[in-house]
Parts: structure tokens; C-alpha cells; sequence
């Protein structure tokens, strides 16, 4: 990792648009356990991308500032997965921390609703299926809830109007209407 971040760091010094470049800088810094460091690059990588950020690359953003802060999912995290959402509904890793988000607030039934949604639309032999039953049966006795009872929050193909960031047939509650419109315009 040593060498290659070396390189990388050279490459970028001279090419400092370079996206994959800041990319791989990122996940190798995250792979080494250099989350603030990884959180820099992926700020830089997100600066050349611009409006064009993939879902992927903001994903991966949000999951490096949740290691970061040691497994807490932040008001930041839980925007940048948002915005991933924005780009692309199914984004697996977005929906899992915003479910975590809810959990740490509290939601457990909003978390496990996510959670659900995200194991209903996961292919059978996923290799993370076991890691969010985990999650659903710990917000579940956390939360005193069968989690059968929870309809799960299935992602959704169109982005049409506040139901589209995330996921279900559920109408937006009033809490999350009203947090849309105190948002910046420039974030809705």
C-alpha cells in the first residue's frame, strides 16, 4: 500500500484532476486505516467530478466519514448518502447507513424498515444479507418490534419529487417534508 500511495501521491502532484487517481488514493488510505486522510482524497476526487460524483463515489465518501467518526453515521454521512440516493436509488451501501443512522437516533422502526427493503431487493447468495439481519434483530430488541410487522422500504426506479431520495410507497411524513423544505435549495 506504502509504494502505491507514494506513486499515487506523485501522479496527483502533477495531475491534480485526476479522478481515479484521487479514487484509489482514497480506498487504498481507507483500506490502511488512514480515514482522515482517505476523507481528503474522496474530497478531492468529488471536487474534479463535480455534478457529474457518481453514486458510487459519494457512497464511498459517506462510508469513509462514518469510519472516521468510529462507526457514528453524521448529519454529513447521512447527506452525502442522500445525495448518492439522488443518483442512484439502489445504491446498497447509501440505504444500509441511513438505516444505521436511524437506528443510532432511535427510528428503530424506520431502521429496520430500510433494512428490510434493502434484504427484499438483495439477490438470495448477497454476501452482506447476514451483516443487516444482524442489524434488523438488534434494532428489533432494541426497539421491543417484530420485524415482520415492518413493511420494508423498497427502492424506488424513479426519482419523483421527496419519495425518491428514499425509498417505498410510504407518503414522506411530516418530519421529513419539513426538514426537505428548511434544506438549502441548492440541496433539494
Amino acid at each position: 500500500g506504502r509504494a502505491m500511495i507514494a506513486r499515487l501521491t506523485k501522479r496527483l502532484q502533477s495531475n491534480p484532476s485526476d479522478l481515479q487517481g484521487w479514487v484509489t488514493l482514497g480506498r487504498t488510505r481507507r483500506s490502511l486505516g488512514e480515514y482522515n486522510s482517505a476523507v481528503k482524497a474522496f474530497e478531492r476526487a468529488l471536487q474534479v467530478a463535480g455534478e457529474n460524483s457518481s453514486a458510487e463515489l459519494l457512497s464511498d465518501y459517506g462510508e469513509t466519514l462514518v469510519f472516521e467518526s468510529f462507526g457514528t453515521v453524521s448529519p454529513r454521512a447521512v447527506e452525502t448518502f442522500r445525495k448518492a440516493l439522488s443518483k442512484n436509488p439502489q445504491d446498497i451501501k447509501s440505504r444500509f447507513y441511513i438505516a444505521a443512522s436511524r437506528s443510532q437516533l432511535g427510528d428503530y422502526r424506520g431502521a429496520i424498515a430500510l433494512w428490510r427493503g434493502l434484504t427484499a431487493d438483495a439477490p438470495p447468495d448477497a454476501p452482506w444479507l447476514e451483516s443487516v439481519r444482524e442489524q434488523i434483530s438488534n434494532a428489533a430488541m432494541k426497539g421491543g418490534i417484530m420485524p415482520m410487522s415492518i413493511e420494508p422500504e423498497r427502492a424506488v426506479s424513479s426519482t419523483s419529487g421527496l419519495t425518491g431520495a428514499i425509498a417505498g410507497d410510504v407518503r414522506p411524513d411530516q418530519e421529513t417534508v419539513a426538514a426537505v423544505q428548511e434544506m438549502a435549495p441548492s440541496d433539494q
